[in-house]
């Protein structure tokens, strides 16, 4: 039974098309039922108007599922931590060089930004950089 508090999405049950960007989304009800010309109706957050119940789909949430998947997608896509995981390998650098400062000069393998032996990682990309054999000039 669709009341306050409940979450619900659009249907195409009524007279309405549901509008593409409301396509899958999910409201929450934010008042009780009540009868309008003859037509059971609520409200909804983040909407303007009342909306017919025949036009609403209950949606049942699964406790603690949707912010383990939220956690989940946080982390990233597997590519994406599989190319956090490469970067976190460390590289030589490329071209080193001498500069004026007490530091060595060099390119990062990955993105070409300028690095200095200051870090043990690319300031610009995050590749780990590995500065243990300095006579690769």
């Amino acid at each position: 039974m669709i009341g306050m508090g409940s979450k619900v999405m659009l249907n195409d049950k009524g007279r309405h098309k549901v509008p593409k960007e409301d396509e899958g989304k999910v409201f929450e009800v934010r008042s009780k039922p009540f009868e309008m010309f003859g037509t059971m109706c609520v409200l909804l957050k983040e909407k303007v108007g009342c909306y017919p119940i025949r036009d609403l789909t209950e949606v049942e949430e699964i406790s603690g599922e949707g912010e383990e998947l939220e956690r989940y997608h946080s982390i990233g896509t597997v590519e994406e931590c599989q190319e956090a995981r490469e970067r976190q390998k460390a590289r030589k650098p490329n071209k080193r060089y001498k500069t004026k400062y007490i530091w060595d000069g060099a390119y990062c393998p990955i993105c070409g930004c300028g690095i200095t032996e200051r870090w043990n990682c690319c300031q610009s990309c995050g590749q780990a950089i590995d500065w243990s054999n300095k006579d690769d000039r």
